[in-house]
């Protein structure tokens, strides 16, 4: 959370004037901004297929099942890159427990492409769901730190043992 700071300042005229500022970086709110769109973007790709699902309409739900995939994995990925600019250290915790449950959640999707023999659309659906959540509850104000990391090495380890099974 940024801290609110207060500046005494001179201004042209050479009076004293207070000036309120936060000690938060532009990489904060430029992962911040980053992150959050990306999850947006991928609800929004999920709620077009969910409607299929909820509707009953099995046909619909697996033939949008992968753009919804190719959609999802590059809002991923595009976010990845980007991420990927910037130093660790100059990462907020939680962008940082973002980003790696998203490099596990890129090859965990990449797993299950639609370009395979074996795509399974609901097996699909529920990674990129967990993923979000996850995402979700890594970026969340809210989320302490212990329970962040405990979520974060949760999400990493059960998507390996996905992976490598």
């Amino acid at each position: 959370m940024p801290k609110i700071k207060w500046e005494e300042l001179e201004n042209d005229e050479g009076e004293k004037t207070l000036a309120v500022t936060t000690d938060q970086d532009m990489t904060h709110t430029i992962c911040e901004g980053l992150i959050g769109e990306c999850l947006a973007n991928m609800k929004m790709a999920v709620d077009v297929l969910w409607d299929y699902v909820q509707k009953g309409d099995a046909k619909k739900a697996h033939k949008f099942s992968e753009p919804t995939f190719h959609a999802i994995r590059e809002e991923v990925e595009v976010a990845l890159d980007v991420l990927e600019g910037f130093k660790r250290s100059e990462m907020r915790p939680k962008h940082r427990d973002c980003r790696t449950v998203m490099k596990k959640g890129a090859r965990l999707l990449a797993r299950n492409s639609p370009t395979s023999d074996v795509f399974e659309p609901e097996r699909f659906l529920r990674d990129a769901l967990s993923l979000m959540s996850t995402m979700h509850l890594c970026l969340l104000e809210q989320t302490k730190k212990r329970d962040r990391s405990k979520i974060r090495k949760e999400y990493v380890r059960a998507a390996s043992a996905t992976l490598y099974a």
